[in-house]
């Protein structure tokens, strides 16, 4: 079947639908990286961060909400600290968690900006979820 014959195809839902099902089986699987674990919905907010800006990047700064904000500022908040706080010896694990911590705000962002401009697919996440 091409893709001319399923106009409704929505590819930013399967993205968020794969996310959704990876979630439950996610600690089952990582690659460590000087002790930290690179899991599988990382690689996955990475990807379905690209698949979000490139098909909506119009309509993001309209979604932007309370919730997206107050991450982004706590993100900015740990990031400004173990830059400026933490001590050299320390400094390169800091920065590594920091790095793992904006996957996590990024998949968090990209699923509640989604679904924020795609309301009426919720359920169809929840289920799969």
């Amino acid at each position: 079947m091409s893709g001319a014959a399923r106009p409704d195809r929505d590819w930013a839902e399967l993205v968020m639908l794969v996310g959704a099902a990876v979630a439950p089986f996610n600690f089952f699987a990582g690659i460590s990286i000087s002790g930290l674990y690179l899991r599988p919905l990382h690689l996955w907010a990475f990807g379905a961060a690209l698949v979000f800006v490139a098909l909506y990047r119009r309509e993001i700064p309209a979604v932007i909400d309370g919730p997206i904000l107050a991450f982004s500022a706590m993100f900015a908040f740990i990031l400004l600290s173990t830059l400026f706080a933490t001590p050299p010896e320390y400094k390169f694990r800091g920065i590594a968690d920091v790095g793992l911590l904006a996957l996590n705000v990024i998949g968090f962002a990209v699923i509640r900006c989604y679904y924020a401009i795609q309301p009426d697919k919720w359920l169809r996440f929840f289920n799969v979820l």
